[in-house]
């Protein structure tokens, strides 16, 4: 093969899992609606604070490593590429979900940092994790910012569990 036909194979290769791990995830988010618990509890307590969730609220998209999904007030991503199993992507949805939950119900306001960092830990439940995502802000100048808005808030956040009764 000349550089140029390997190329245009890798290209081709790289364009038929792109399809394949797209309506993958598509199959799985229209099953995870239908028939996962955790996705139908969030869905049903977003609908209780007027906030109807389809599937059209998710969008698979391939991303780069350092993400499996993402929540902006636009809608919820699922990355595609980062998500191996249906299990990944339920976790995932729900993750989204509980960001989603928060934006509606207390007016997030994404830009402050302890803002996100409450909402990371509730529904992460976790200061490493919170830490990580806020420090991804672009509004967030260092690591330190980032444990700063966090710490800051982790114990309000932490005890609020809603819209579980308990930690999810």
């Amino acid at each position: 093969m000349t550089e140029q036909e390997k190329n245009e194979f890798k290209k081709k290769l790289d364009n038929e899992l792109e399809e394949y791990q797209c309506k993958t995830c598509e199959v799985w988010k229209e099953n995870l609606i239908k028939n996962s618990p955790p996705v139908r509890f969030m869905i049903d307590e977003l609908r209780k604070i007027n906030k109807e969730v389809t599937k059209d609220d998710f969008a698979c998209v391939p991303c780069d490593a350092t993400r499996a999904g993402g929540f902006s007030p636009e809608g919820i991503i699922l990355c595609q590429n980062r998500l191996p199993t249906k299990g990944m992507q339920e976790t995932t949805m729900v993750h989204e979900m509980v960001h989603l939950y928060d934006n509606t119900k207390f007016k997030v306001d994404w830009t402050d940092l302890k803002h996100q960092a409450c909402s990371e830990q509730h529904q992460a439940c976790v200061k490493r994790r919170a830490i990580l995502s806020v420090e991804q802000n672009p509004n967030c100048h260092s690591k330190e910012e980032a444990e700063r808005a966090v710490l800051s808030v982790f114990d309000s956040c932490f005890a609020d569990t809603r819209p579980f009764d308990e930690i999810y």
